[in-house]
């Protein structure tokens, strides 16, 4: 008798630490699911989301739509084209506003870089051959008329000069649930402001841009602070590395991204008030650090609004910048 109420009582030890496991795996997968909600309601806000669909209405109801102000929605090719023209979003079209887009419009800039999702077509196949995308060794003609519900997406990667490509391409067949589709939206912006990397060893970190941004040119200049407080006990100057959009030229301007590099001890001198950059009140904002190093964005450095400083904050948002162990001794 003895033995039995012993094996009972292991045995609902057992069953009680099985359901105190499975409850905090539970709590940590359901703060996991909404701390990724949360960031993903935060990037399509920050970048934003163009629906094209037409004036009688689309697959997204309008009252859904109500709820979503990151959604800007747009009856016709003329306002989607001033929407996109200034910065990268998100581009969904819905199946019955396909005839408003031009012929071949997916070839030109800037969608060509933008995630495009088309709703109300599941097959990644049939998205690719309604929107003419450069897909080759697909039979397309095998998928037309399928009418498959959900939506589809796609997102260019990576271009040469030869013309190949790479790109995220993938049908999600089914009901479209809003929530999803934000978060697939999120999921692809994450991935478009990240495609080109570029890397510094010398300092210890990469910066992670836009595939529009391919070709871009890194000036070598150096940042200069003052004492304040009596001294700052630290050298008052450093490097600051540009990273410059290869679209920019003396008659057009475009928003550069200045990263600035202090040591440490500049780092603690500049939060204590010690040290001071430039005549804004505010110091650098933090991108990073590694065990030497600290990154940050120069102050006001989109100050005077130049022609994609909306897109650099985009890219900013997306914490693009990666630290490592430095190789400079």
């Amino acid at each position: 008798m003895n033995k039995l109420l012993k094996n009972k009582t292991i045995l609902a030890l057992i069953v009680v630490s099985a359901v105190v496991c499975a409850a905090i795996f539970a709590l940590k997968a359901l703060a996991l699911f909404q701390r990724e909600e949360k960031s993903a309601r935060m990037l399509n806000e920050k970048t934003g989301i163009v629906y094209l669909v037409p004036r009688s209405g689309g697959i997204i109801s309008k009252r859904i739509l109500s709820k979503h102000p990151e959604v800007t929605v747009v009856n016709d090719y003329e306002t989607l084209e001033n929407k996109i023209s200034k910065r990268i979003v998100t581009i969904w079209i819905d199946k019955s506003a396909i005839e408003l887009l031009p012929k071949r419009w997916i070839f030109g800039t800037p969608q060509n870089y933008c995630p495009i999702i088309l709703l109300g077509v599941g097959n990644e196949a049939e998205m690719a051959d309604k929107l003419r995308i450069p897909i080759f060794g697909i039979p397309f003609f095998a998928f037309r008329n399928r009418n498959e519900n959900g939506f589809s997406v796609w997102l260019l990667t990576s271009k040469d000069d030869n013309g190949s490509i790479a790109s995220v391409w993938k049908g999600y067949p089914g009901r479209i649930n809003i929530n999803h589709l934000l978060n697939i939206s999120a999921n692809l912006m994450k991935k478009c402001l990240s495609t080109v990397k570029y890397e510094n060893d010398r300092y210890g970190f990469s910066f992670y841009l836009p595939l529009d941004w391919k070709g871009y040119e890194v000036i070598q200049s150096e940042w200069k602070g003052k004492a304040t407080k009596g001294s700052a006990e630290v050298p008052l100057s450093g490097p600051l590395i540009i990273v410059r959009n290869p679209h920019w030229s003396v008659q057009n301007r475009t928003q550069d991204i200045p990263i600035m590099v202090f040591t440490r001890k500049q780092w603690t001198a500049l939060q204590s008030g010690r040290l001071h950059i430039g005549t804004a009140p505010v110091n650098p904002t933090e991108l990073g650090q590694n065990e030497k190093f600290v990154f940050a964005l120069s102050p006001q450095y989109d100050s005077v609004r130049l022609a994609g400083y909306e897109e650099v904050s985009e890219i900013i948002a997306n914490n693009p910048l990666k630290t490592k162990e430095s190789s400079k001794k």
